[in-house]
Parts: C-alpha cells; structure tokens; sequence
C-alpha cells in the first residue's frame, strides 16, 4: 500500500498550495512523489506537475464516483513512493453546511490517510492549540497526525505556539514557515499558473525548509489499508485499458455523477 497523506488547512489562504509544493518538489529529490488536488481545481495541479514531474490529478467526490476516486488514486500511485493530497479550503468545509460531500476530510477517510493541518499561527500561541483541539476533535475519524505553523514570527514564537499544540492538543507539530511579506501571486480564479508567476521551485522549497520532510514519510507510512485499485480507469472505445500514470485521457462519461454543483 502506497504511503500517503493529506495536507489540509485550517481554512482557505493559510498556504496549503505554496507548501505542499514545496514538500512536493523536497520529496521528489530522493522519491518518487505523485500529488493531487482536492476538488475541480485546475491551477494548483499544475504547480503539483513542476514540483514532481507528473501531473497531479483530481479528487472530486461531488463529481466522481467513490469507487472510481479509489481506482484513480491507486492506479496513479503505484509506481510512486509517497503521495501528497492538498485538500481544499478547510479541512471540513464541503458542499453543504454539515455534510462531507466535496470536503478534504471525506477525501482523507476514503483513502484512510493520515492528515497534516496546515494552521495560521500569526499571533498565535496557546489558541492555535485551541484551533488545532477543535479540528481533531469535530470529527475523531479523520486522524490529524501533524502541524504544520505558518506565518510564525521567530523562534520564541514558534516554541510557545509549538509548546501549546503538543501539550494542550496532544498533535506533533512537523514543521513551520517563517512569516513572509509576501506569497505567491494571485487574481481572480486563485494562484497564477506556475509559468506567469516568476516564482521559482527552488523557492518553494526553501520555503519549507524547517518542515521535517522525513518525519512526514513517517506519518504516510502509517496510513491505512484502503483498498485501491492499480487497473487503469481510463478505458479505450474497445473496452481495453489505455494510459499510464504519467499519460492519460480524461475518465468517461459513465464515471461523471449526473447532478449539478450548486
């Protein structure tokens, strides 16, 4: 079974993207690193594909059947050594205001994954804690299995906010990302493609560098037995399989759900 994890965030704009690609393109100096993207969206994939060098693909569970985001996800992680998921707006935050369809967290139980919270810590300490308890606690079968702090101002910062995590909300914090004065640039549709924005892969990188990458491959490592199928879910006119991992055409029509997004 292919390690894997989800990156999700405790809401939208918290750096979901700019990190998991740069853990992307970390991982990908010593492994093999398949992303996805939590969701239609189109932009962030392609940030995913620079960092690993293979497109990154889509999990919508308000498009896709369940059955065939397994067979999607297992058919595209089975020449690969980890596989990064970077969930959508907050971790919970799906279609409706209480139900699961659409949400990271509904992608995280299908695939029986382990989640890494992504949490805002700009003038945090002891309530990131209390943000941290909530989202593990909301839903006890979505296991949050690390943090990640962003927007931390210094040392002393980060101790006292790490300090009130583990010890207040009993969750590991892996990492955490200097404040910036800037991120990645943006308009209306969300980031700017990766070749508009004169943001560099080894720039994202060194953004994560006090994110333990290894410790990271530990977590996916623990990651439960989901059955996922490796046969290709990309059939030709003839009935056959076609494609592989790095290539392939879009799923047929007899996957797509019949219903409208609202």
């Amino acid at each position: 079974m292919v390690p894997r994890i989800v990156l999700a965030g405790a809401g939208s704009g918290v750096g979901k993207t700019t990190i998991a690609t740069g853990l992307m393109r970390k991982l990908s100096r010593t492994r093999r690193v398949q992303g996805f993207k939590v969701g239609p969206d189109f932009i962030d994939p392609m940030f995913h594909a620079a960092a690993t060098g293979r497109p990154s693909r889509n999990l919508d569970s308000f498009m896709l059947e369940p059955h065939v985001m397994r067979n999607l996800f297992g058919w595209s992680t089975k020449d690969v050594d980890i596989a990064m998921v970077e969930g959508v707006r907050g971790l919970y935050d799906g279609l409706t205001a209480v139900g699961d369809t659409g949400s990271t967290a509904e992608i995280a139980r299908m695939l029986d994954a382990p989640v890494i919270l992504v949490v805002n810590a700009r003038s945090l300490a002891k309530s990131a804690a209390a943000v941290v308890l909530g989202f593990r606690q909301l839903d006890p079968s979505v296991r949050i299995a690390g943090v990640i702090l962003n927007q931390v101002s210094g040392s002393r910062h980060l101790a006292k906010a790490t300090e009130a995590v583990e010890s207040l909300a009993g969750v590991e914090v892996v990492g955490s990302i200097a404040r910036q004065r800037e991120g990645l640039p943006e308009r209306h549709l969300g980031l700017i493609e990766p070749d508009e924005s004169g943001s560099t892969m080894a720039s994202l990188e060194a953004l994560v560098e006090d994110v333990d990458v290894e410790r990271i491959m530990d977590i996916a490592l623990s990651a439960g037995d989901a059955e996922l199928s490796s046969s290709s879910p990309f059939p030709d006119a003839r009935g056959r399989e076609s494609g592989s991992p790095c290539h392939a055409t879009a799923p047929s029509a007899s996957t797509i759900r019949r219903t409208s997004r609202p």
